[in-house]
């Protein structure tokens, strides 16, 4: 069981308005992690990636580094209170719109307002400080123009983390979202299973998710507007039943875990355990043999299949039928700490950091 898996009792748009900002495209893409650096065997991290397979060698990072719009594969654009576009260079400004995903996101300010950074906030329990409060206040105000302000989900608020960043963070670019430095910022995505009222949140420290309970008084928030763009239905299974294609994303998934077959109808078979740096290679072995380009998936590319309010295991099984709730590699290193790298939690879909040396499985992707 990841470690992750214990912080919850140590705790206890498409469009914007006319004459608003202008579209962000929503392009249906991740965002990168912002992870430009792989680990050597001896646990440094270096710049020269070329066919290491981690992280830094494939996405956006490598493919769109131009820093003007924000670091690497980030592209944001900031907004004014009513919506217009502002320069790159503007110095105050009230969201930032996502061009790769099309999400708008709120800035948070030092004005005392409620959209300060120093607010605290808990989640669902119906409280005067319930999150709740941000979401219809922004509402209220059409901040940037918009009326459709919600808390994001899981999936959607790791999307802007820089894993480039670690410990005291924030994993974030700063240059475009100030004042983020926070230890647990709100999601709308309730844990499932948990009778008791919890929701995931998003630690900007370092990257990592888990789950506090709904009356957790110190909580952050940041709303967001906007929808994902996906497809009807969102997977396409191929001809042979052994891979899927995901609408929203643009990624081609394995649909069973290394080690396992497609019989015809499911996967069968016992999963392979992999260290990291072995896990890694499995993939190019499996790149080799068929000529495809598969590879192990960075955080939050696996992140992306996860169920919100689903557990054991944490991804659709009639998409990825007979999937395990043990941990899976990614090929995300942790920056903050040597020989540890990011793996994702089958159960119930937290990214944590463990040991390289740790025995655990793989799903790949392209």
């Amino acid at each position: 069981m990841s470690n992750t898996a214990f912080r919850l009792a140590s705790l206890a748009a498409l469009l914007l308005v006319a004459q608003a900002a202008p579209a962000a495209p929503g392009t249906g893409q991740l965002n990168d992690t912002g992870i430009d650096r792989c680990e050597t065997p001896n646990g440094t991290l270096h710049a020269n990636c070329a066919d290491s397979l981690q992280d830094a060698d494939t996405g956006r990072d490598v493919t769109d580094r131009a820093d003007a719009d924000g670091r690497l594969g980030f592209k944001w654009t900031k907004l004014a209170a009513d919506g217009s576009v502002l320069p790159a260079g503007a110095p105050q400004w009230s969201c930032i719109a996502d061009q790769v995903t099309g999400l708008v996101w709120e800035m948070k300010t030092t004005d005392g307002t409620i959209h300060d950074a120093s607010r605290r906030w808990s989640n669902g329990d119906g409280a005067d400080i319930d999150a709740a409060g941000l979401v219809s206040a922004s509402n209220a105000e059409r901040l940037c123009g918009r009326s459709d302000w919600r808390l994001p989900a899981r999936g959607e608020l790791q999307g802007i983390v820089d894993y480039s960043r670690s410990t005291p963070g924030p994993t974030v670019d700063a240059a475009w979202f100030p004042h983020s430095d926070g230890y647990s910022f709100w999601t709308s995505t309730v844990q499932a299973n948990n009778p008791e009222g919890v929701h995931w949140y998003v630690n900007f420290q370092d990257g990592w998710t888990g789950q506090i309970y709904d009356s957790y008084a110190f909580g952050e928030a940041r709303v967001v507007s906007g929808t994902l763009v996906e497809g009807t239905p969102r997977y396409q299974v191929s001809a042979d039943g052994k891979e899927v294609f995901d609408t929203r994303t643009g990624l081609t998934w394995a649909r069973c875990t290394l080690g396992q077959n497609w019989d015809g109808a499911t996967c069968v078979g016992r999963p392979f355990n992999f260290t990291w740096r072995k896990a890694l290679a499995a993939g190019a072995r499996a790149a080799a043999k068929t000529g495809e380009a598969w590879r192990v998936p960075n955080a939050k590319e696996f992140a992306s299949i996860a169920v919100d309010g689903q557990a054991d295991p944490d991804v659709d099984p009639a998409i990825f039928p007979n999937s395990s709730s043990r941990l899976y590699w990614t090929s995300s290193p942790y920056v903050g700490v040597p020989f540890y790298a990011w793996t994702f939690y089958g159960y119930d879909g937290t990214i944590n950091f463990e040991n390289v040396l740790g025995q655990h499985l793989v799903r790949l992707v392209r």
